[in-house]
């Protein structure tokens, strides 16, 4: 007997791992609710919701319903219940911490220590995480279930009477010896249904007749025990050679029970199931077929590997090599062929268990094909907005609440004049601007995060070396998840060239104006100093005029002459006449100029040193006012040469560029202060001392070179002279 009972536990043991295993393994949360409230929970559904098992037993399993779905949940779960509804239903549920996630469900009637009960598996699909932790926790405690199960042994003579029954069997059958009913056929004669008895009785009747020939049948019965409830007994019978029979009962009802748990949750898992042993499939559930594409015909009996992709075969391969040697697998990656053709990314675990008596590998895997593709696509998008983000001709940085630069494009650090992004990032994003802008950036930056954003803000911001530039800057507050500000993306544009140009605008601009002005003032001096001139003209050649009245006509003549250059001058500046235009030899214009002033150079003390290209291409120019370009440039670096040091040197340089004929005029005079370089150009403005200038001649070459699509500008500093440029275009005839 202790032979046949060790053989038998030994089977059992191994079926009990088989169904346990298989349950445990799944990926999905478990639950038996009685009366509405928790009576089984597994791990994953504490892990799910985040309550302990203590919290949860007990506990109305609808209160951790969102309130907005549970009339959509008691509704389903009837129908479900009722056998009107297959698919699982989505809600929504509250975990401890309020927190909300939407989960699958599926439920199915059962029986619970005796009563009715709900089976229910749901699926957190809000996180999608793996629950292997939890399934190993729910293994044990279903084991714990099945291994409680005892052996009852009665000893029965040919007649029916019992013997003897072991403590065990009248704790499962709640008979004593003294109570157990006279006739073997008690568990059937007291069963509800007449069809069931007739059929156990005839059973019975078979089964002993076998044992009389030396066979040990086993048949399963549903039994109804003293107290009337009911439960499924695995009877195995052995005939003793006294001719009295010994039989075994095992009560396999929760065993049955997680049977049809088992099949419930793999029949209506949304996870894939699948059982392989030497290599192939022995067990597929729906929801790997459906995954697969293929039948349960299809598949049962096939090589498993021939669904895998074969480039991820050999891991897949090394996977069950290592799983069958007892070590515990993450769960990892790996694409099937499906049915068509098609490729499925999957993340699967494998376990290995014992099935048929054989090792096999219980094997559960979820589709993440749209989440890869997601990826994917998410992969190419960021992608996309880098190249974009380096693309952007103005400086991006991305900065932090406490203003640190987490993040720039290569724009950015050639504005600031860096030379790789590392010395960047890290920064604190205020060493950038100028001291005096701190308290006006702090200020938008507060007003970006309230309004959202702000933009077109000019600032002087600063580069590596710490010299300073203009900048405009447009800023956006950057949000986290939870659309809190995480920190601030600033576009940074260089507008030191556009500062020029406005700064050439305005300038061209108020030379327009002071144009137009100049010519009616002109106008209106014409008329009375042609009087002027004449008259004391016509005084001083009158013989009766006194000698010293003459004197003092000729002081008025000389001075009339003189406002009448200067009105000249303004007549010039005001362009009133069209230039005519021909081809003409800068170098020529220029040795002319300098031939005129050869005098003034020679008692001034002045060198005269040219550089001329002789190469230098005619220009389409009118020759008299460049002339007077050349000559103003000329007769201002003599000036300021003679008054710094009484001489000098005057170098005169021409060249081509490009299509551009560039002619430069320096001296090594005092030079120009920082302060006078953006006024040189502006009409009535001279460092000159009173009456030795108008403050027109620059103003009136601007004019001029403007005139001829060119462009007029100084380099200079103060002390080490100045050098004014002429940029003409060459004619292309």
């Amino acid at each position: 007997m202790e032979l046949v009972e060790t053989k038998q536990r030994t089977a059992d043991k191994l079926s009990e791992e088989f169904v346990t295993t298989l349950i445990h393994s799944s990926q999905i949360g478990v639950y038996v609710a009685q009366d509405g409230k928790f009576e089984i929970i597994n791990p994953q559904i504490m892990k799910v919701l985040g309550f302990s098992q203590d919290q949860l037993l007990g506990k109305n399993a609808l209160s951790l319903v969102h309130p907005e779905d549970r009339a959509m949940v008691r509704e389903n779960a009837i129908k479900m219940l009722k056998g009107e509804r297959r698919e699982p239903y989505e809600f929504r549920v509250c975990d401890k911490d309020g927190n909300i996630k939407v989960v699958i469900e599926a439920v199915v009637p059962v029986i619970y220590k005796g009563k009715r009960a709900v089976l229910g598996n749901f699926m957190d699909v809000t996180e999608r995480k793996q629950v292997e932790q939890e399934l190993r926790r729910a293994k044990e405690q279903f084991q714990g279930l099945v291994e409680e199960s005892p052996l009852g042994v009665a000893l029965i003579t040919r007649d029916g009477h019992y013997q003897y029954v072991n403590p065990k069997f009248v704790k499962m059958f709640g008979y004593t010896l003294e109570e157990v009913p006279t006739g073997q056929e008690w568990f059937a004669k007291a069963h509800p249904d007449p069809e069931y008895r007739t059929k156990v009785i005839s059973t019975w009747k078979t089964d002993v007749e076998a044992a009389e020939h030396g066979e040990r049948p086993n048949r399963v019965f549903t039994v109804t025990c003293k107290d009337g409830s009911e439960k499924v007994i695995y009877f195995r019978t052995v005939t003793l050679e006294t001719g009295d029979y010994l039989i075994i009962h095992e009560d396999i009802t929760e065993r049955k029970q997680a049977e049809e748990l088992y099949q419930t949750l793999t029949s209506s898992s949304p996870v894939g199931i699948y059982i392989v042993q030497d290599g192939k499939f022995q067990f597929v559930n729906p929801q790997f077929q459906k995954y697969t594409g293929y039948s349960e015909d299809e598949l049962l009996g096939t090589e498993s590997l021939e669904l895998v992709h074969p480039e991820d075969r050999e891991r897949v391969r090394e996977n069950a090599v290592e799983m069958l040697k007892g070590k515990s697998l993450a769960p990892y990656e790996l694409r099937y062929i499906v049915k068509g053709g098609k490729i499925l990314w999957a993340t699967e675990t494998v376990t290995s268990i014992q099935y048929k008596g054989k090792r096999a590998v219980l094997g559960n895997f979820m589709d993440i094909t749209k989440h890869k593709q997601a990826e994917e696509a998410l992969r190419e998008n960021r992608e996309q907005l880098r190249k974009m983000f380096e693309s952007v001709t103005d400086g991006i940085s991305v900065i932090d609440l406490n203003g640190i630069i987490t993040e720039v494009n290569q724009r950015a650090v050639e504005i600031h004049g860096f030379n790789s992004k590392n010395e960047l990032v890290g920064k604190n994003a205020f060493e950038l601007v100028a001291p005096r802008d701190h308290e006006k950036i702090t200020a938008n930056m507060r007003k970006a995060i309230k309004e959202g954003k702000i933009g077109g803000v000019e600032y002087t911001l600063l580069k590596a070396n710490g010299t300073e530039f203009p900048a405009e800057l447009s800023t956006s507050v950057l949000r986290n998840a939870s659309g809190n500000p995480a920190g601030h993306i600033t576009i940074v544009r260089d507008i030191t060239e556009r500062k020029v140009m406005e700064e050439q605008l305005m300038l061209t601009d108020r030379l327009a104006s002071i144009g137009e002005l100049a010519s009616g003032i002109a106008h209106e001096l014409n008329n009375p100093l042609t009087s002027i001139i004449g008259f004391s003209q016509l005084l001083m050649e009158r013989k009766d005029t006194a000698t010293d009245v003459k004197e003092d006509l000729g002081l008025v003549h000389s001075e009339a002459q003189r406002a009448a250059g200067i009105v000249k001058n303004l007549l010039t500046f005001a362009r009133k006449h069209a230039p005519v235009k021909q081809p003409s030899q800068i170098n020529n214009i220029i040795e002319d100029v300098l031939k005129l002033r050869a005098y003034e150079q020679k008692v001034s003390n002045i060198d005269v040193v040219k550089r001329f290209d002789p190469a230098l291409p005619e220009v389409l120019i009118d020759h008299f006012q460049i002339r007077q370009v050349f000559l103003n440039l000329i007769i201002n670096a003599e000036y300021f040469m003679a008054e710094a040091h009484n001489r000098g040197t005057l170098t005169i340089t021409t060249k081509r560029s490009d299509n551009i004929a560039m002619i430069s005029i320096a001296d090594d005079g005092p030079g120009i202060s920082k302060e006078n370089l953006s006024r040189i150009f502006s009409p009535f403005y001279t460092t000159k001392e009173v009456g030795k200038g108008t403050g027109l001649g620059l103003s009136i070459c601007h004019g001029i070179v403007a005139e001829h699509s060119g462009n007029i500008y100084v380099r200079s500093q103060l002390g080490k002279g100045a050098t004014f440029v002429v940029e003409l275009p060459i004619s292309s005839s």
